[in-house]
């Protein structure tokens, strides 16, 4: 069975996650970097998913759960400071895989600002 418009090459498929946790220290104040604190990362990636698509294979699909375990593994770092420096190691762990075309990441710190619930950094990189 072929499926129509799948084989005419480079597509701009999306693949997203959404709401992953991270503990780990971060912050620019002293007090910041006492304890963990819960930082959400919401990331998404263009691909070509028409090979996968077609075959049903995981050999011929970005395997997000790799991707998704190389972003985990950041929390481990402790000389973090800022959400901005953690956006751009995400977008680069991201774009490792060589089958991933761009990358949006949006990494929110919860209570970083008085008066409201949360600051999100947004990247974007080809």
């Amino acid at each position: 069975m072929t499926m129509r418009g799948l084989s005419s090459g480079k597509g701009k498929d999306k693949i997203s996650v959404s709401s992953l946790s991270l503990r780990m220290v971060i912050g620019i104040e002293e007090w910041e970097r006492k304890d963990k604190q819960e930082i959400l990362i919401d990331y998404e990636f263009e691909c070509d998913c028409s090979k996968a698509g077609q075959t049903d294979d995981i050999k011929d699909a970005v395997d997000y759960k790799v991707v998704n375990k190389k972003v985990l593994e950041l929390q481990k770092l402790t000389d973090i400071k800022t959400i901005e420096r953690l956006a751009c190691l995400i977008t680069e762990v991201i774009l490792e895989d060589q089958n991933i075309l761009s990358t949006t990441v949006y990494v929110t710190k919860m209570g970083a600002l008085r008066w409201s619930d949360s600051v999100t950094v947004q990247i974007t990189r080809p």
